[in-house]
């Protein structure tokens, strides 16, 4: 719960506020998440309902994730080395693993969308009438 003001908001409210009187926010208001085989069908609603349920509504722990791995793989890159994923018995270089921080530069940035307008959202929802 985020208190502002004398008026509390739910972040649950927040998302069912969002989809139910913003289609546009959820379907364009922010780039979908890249095509990608590490990620599967990773949308907007997902994620925010990721976010709401494991960081009870803050998006700084899951944005930091993102561009930790993000900055992680371009070091990697940068020194000609390979990433190893273990879980998946794979490792990425080269042309593999530019277009993989390709993709996460695109996850990070749709992220940060999500999160700025959830944050417009919740600050609207929060204003007094005048």
């Amino acid at each position: 719960m985020k208190i502002i003001g004398k008026t509390t908001l739910s972040f649950a409210a927040l998302m069912v506020t969002l989809f139910s009187v913003s289609p546009s926010y959820a379907a364009g208001g922010c780039a979908a998440f890249p095509d990608s085989k590490w990620w599967g069908n990773t949308d907007h609603k997902k994620v925010i309902s990721y976010v709401s349920r494991k960081h009870n509504g803050d998006w700084s722990p899951y944005i930091e994730k993102w561009g930790a791995q993000l900055n992680t793989m371009k070091e990697i890159f940068a020194k000609g080395g390979s990433a190893v994923f273990k879980s998946r018995e794979v490792t990425l270089s080269g042309d593999m693993l530019q277009q993989y921080i390709d993709d996460l530069v695109v996850r990070v940035d749709v992220t940060k969308c999500l999160s700025r307008h959830a944050t417009e959202e919740a600050l609207k929802e929060t204003k007094p009438d005048s």
